[in-house]
C-alpha cells in the first residue's frame, strides 16, 4: 500500500472534490470514514482499510487530518464552494505569513486574501511560515508578521486549526505588522538569521513604541488569554 499516494487521494477528497467521489461533508467538513472506504474501494483503492487511513492521520506531522469517531476530515486548506465551519479562537499576539515580493505589492493595498482556498493561512510560528514560503521557491520570499491580537480585539474571527496553522476570513493591511523581504531565499535556510532579521525589523522597535505599550494595556482589559 502506498501509503504517501493515499494521503494524497485523501487530501483531494476532504478538501476539493468530493462530489467526485459521490461524497458529500457536512458543514465542517466531516464524512464517515465508512462513505470514504466505500468510495476508494470502487476506485483503485480495493484493498485500503481504515488502518491505513488511521495511519497516514498518525504520521501526518502536519495535523493536516482528524480523526473523531467514525469520521475524518481535514482541518484547513479547502477550496470547495460551500465554506467549510470552524470554531473561533483567540490567536497568538503575533502570527505570519508567507508570500512574494510581488505579491506584497497588492497585499499592502488590499490585505491578506484566501485566493483559491475558503481562508487565508497564518502560521503562528516564524519557523512554521518559513516552511510554508519556500514550498514555492519565490525569487524574493517575503515573511509578514501580523498583529493578530489587535485584529482579533477589533472583532476579526481566527480559527484554530491545530498546532501551527490558524486561519483567518482576512487580514486587513492596517493589521500588518511588518513585513521582511529576502533577497536571497537560500537566507530562508538559516532560521538564526530569518529570526534575527524579523527581530530587527520588527520586534524591538515594537516592543518600544506607543502602539505595542497601547495594546498591553487593551489586552490586559480585555484578560487576554494568550498575552
Amino acid at each position: 500500500m502506498n501509503l504517501l499516494s493515499l494521503s494524497r487521494e485523501l487530501f483531494y477528497i476532504l478538501r476539493h472534490n468530493p462530489g467526485q467521489y459521490n461524497l458529500e461533508l457536512d458543514d465542517q467538513g466531516w464524512v464517515d470514514i465508512s462513505d470514504i472506504l466505500e468510495a476508494l474501494h470502487r476506485g483503485k483503492w480495493v484493498s485500503v482499510t481504515r488502518d491505513h487511513i488511521e495511519c497516514i492521520t498518525e504520521a501526518d506531522k502536519k495535523g493536516r487530518f482528524e480523526i473523531s469517531g467514525d469520521r475524518i476530515r481535514a482541518r484547513y486548506g479547502h477550496s470547495l464552494e460551500d465554506k467549510v465551519k470552524h470554531v473561533e479562537a483567540e490567536p497568538p499576539v503575533l502570527l505570519f505569513h508567507g508570500t512574494s515580493d510581488q505579491a506584497l505589492v497588492n497585499i499592502m493595498q488590499e490585505g491578506i486574501k484566501p485566493m483559491q482556498r475558503q481562508y487565508v493561512h497564518l502560521a503562528n510560528s516564524i519557523e512554521m511560515a518559513v516552511q510554508v514560503v519556500k514550498r514555492y521557491h519565490f525569487d524574493k520570499p517575503v515573511l509578514i508578521v501580523i498583529n493578530s491580537a489587535k485584529a482579533f480585539l477589533d472583532g476579526i474571527s481566527f480559527y484554530h486549526t491545530n498546532t501551527d496553522i490558524w486561519l483567518a476570513d482576512h487580514i486587513d493591511p492596517k493589521y500588518i505588522a511588518a513585513q521582511i523581504t529576502f533577497d536571497d531565499p537560500d537566507d530562508l535556510d538559516d532560521l538564526t538569521t530569518v529570526n534575527r532579521m524579523v527581530d530587527e525589523t520588527f520586534m524591538k522597535r515594537l516592543a518600544d513604541s506607543f502602539v505595542w505599550k497601547a495594546l498591553e494595556r487593551e489586552m490586559r482589559r480585555h484578560k487576554y488569554k494568550n498575552y
